[in-house]
């Protein structure tokens, strides 16, 4: 696993490397408790400010306002001293700020409304509650980042502005996820945990923005919001443990989420509104180009909720493990054509879909692979050209169908025995086509409107159908 802080460190050590070109410098270097260190360069250019404090309670504070400039905050560097804080504020053009702090810290760094292309890092090791680390990022381009690793730590990254950033926002923090210069232009915000208990926020407003979390651990929450504003957002949640959950609400499309999870009983819900297109892939990686397969790690009770407004959205949710995915779509117009495809894979057991799209001229995909799974299908009236199908390779499952437009079509194909389905359509020319291969097996059509057709294909022994038109 390569963590984001080595991008940091690495670039800090860049910005070093090339001060001797800088107008004014800045070194203050302090030991002990209770010390305040303050620089300010608000006037200059190529500013340079690096602030060392080791121990206790001690205060770091950094001001600049020219191109080009450069600070560096480290606090407590042994990780034995408490209770220290750093507060950078530049409002320029091209600058960056890195903060790194070792206990119980808390660091606050803002780059203005003014500012543009301007980047930040902030990396806290140990236990950093309350403000723990908080970036406010308002101008054009910018980026910043967030490491911590620890348990019960505060990330917070705000970013309001326009995006114009292409660069490494995630490094591949890990292997075979995703790399931000695959999204094009992006003002970006990342936040990377390693550890427990900790919280991950991100609110982005600007336009064409990404926002990437990432979570290693257990009972970790990762919330992403892009606002009314940020149109083309794209963002990425990455969980790795148990019992994580993750938000992400996109407001205005057209905009792109995406979501990997590994562990036990792992919660992602996403919300998205306007031609937007949702990946979730939990026992599998997710990147720009799509969902992966099945790698092998254990994945059980993952649950995925999708919920889209607007026109033209797609959703596809795979799940390697005994798990439950719901998706709604409600579009306008109700031609939009929204798709969804939930597949849950091999091996689970008891694992329910539930698609509830309120749109038109779209089609939706259940596949299980499990035993007793639950597939529900509802596609609501007024809507009309809808499609469905539903596939079931195990036994004793069910799916149901309720289709109430016009010229809605219905395929179900369930393999094994003691498995069920339901097909309620009301509506006009509607057609409903259903194959069950194995014992023991039911079908029901129930079929109100004229044009109606229903076929039924049954091999195996004390199978029933039932068709009423």
């Amino acid at each position: 696993m390569k963590h984001l802080i080595l991008g940091a460190v690495s670039t800090a050590a860049l910005l070093l490397a090339g001060s001797g070109f800088a107008q004014n410098v800045t070194t203050i270097n302090q030991q002990g408790s209770n010390n305040s260190a303050s620089a300010d360069q608000s006037n200059g250019s190529n500013e340079l400010t690096q602030i060392n404090q080791i121990s206790s309670s001690n205060i770091a504070t950094v001001t600049q306002g020219g191109v080009n400039d450069e600070a560096f905050i480290d606090q407590d560097t042994d990780g034995a001293y408490t209770a220290s804080t750093a507060t950078v504020t530049q409002i320029g053009q091209n600058g960056t700020f890195q903060v790194a702090q070792h206990g119980y810290n808390a660091a606050v760094a803002t780059q203005g409304a003014n500012s543009v292309g301007e980047t930040g890092y902030i990396s806290q090791t140990g236990y950093n509650p309350g403000v723990g680390a908080l970036l406010q990022q308002n101008g054009f381009g910018n980026s910043g980042w967030i490491i911590q690793t620890g348990n019960f730590n505060i990330s917070t990254v705000t970013q309001n502005g326009s995006g114009g950033y292409a660069g490494p926002l995630v490094e591949t923090a890990i292997d075979g996820t995703l790399n931000a210069d695959n999204f094009g232009f992006r003002q970006g915000g990342g936040s990377q945990q390693i550890g427990s208990y900790n919280t991950s926020i991100i609110d982005q407003e600007g336009s064409a923005g990404m926002a990437v979390t990432e979570a290693t651990g257990v009972g970790n929450y990762q919330n992403i919001l892009q606002g009314a504003a940020s149109n083309q957002a794209t963002a990425f949640h990455i969980a790795v443990g148990d019992y994580n959950t993750g938000e992400i609400t996109q407001a205005q499309g057209p905009s792109f989420s995406g979501n990997t999870v590994f562990g036990s009983s792992n919660i992602i819900t996403v919300f998205q509104n306007g031609a937007s297109t949702s990946l979730i892939g939990q026992g599998t990686h997710v990147d720009a180009v799509g969902i992966g397969v099945d790698e092998g790690t254990p994945v059980s009770y993952a649950s995925a909720t999708v919920t889209q407004t607007g026109d033209g959205h797609a959703s596809t949710i795979e799940q390697f493990s005994s798990a439950t995915a719901t998706v709604v779509q409600i579009s306008f117009p109700e031609t939009a054509g929204d798709t969804s495809k939930i597949t849950q894979g091999a091996g689970a057991v008891w694992s329910q879909a539930t698609v509830n799209p309120y749109g038109s001229a779209g089609f939706s995909y259940i596949d299980q692979e499990g035993v007793a799974d639950v597939a529900s299908l509802t596609q609501e009236q007024g809507s009309g050209n809808e499609g469905s199908s539903i596939v079931q390779t195990g036994q004793s499952d069910t799916a149901s169908v309720d289709q109430s437009g016009n010229q809605e079509a219905s395929n179900v194909a369930q393999t094994g025995y003691s498995n069920s389905v339901t097909v309620n359509q009301s509506g006009y020319n509607n057609g409903s086509d259903i194959i069950q291969t194995g014992d023991w097996n039911t079908a029901t059509v129930m079929q109100k409107g004229a044009g109606a057709s229903s076929t039924i294909t049954q091999a195996g022994s004390g199978n029933s159908a039932i068709v009423k038109q």
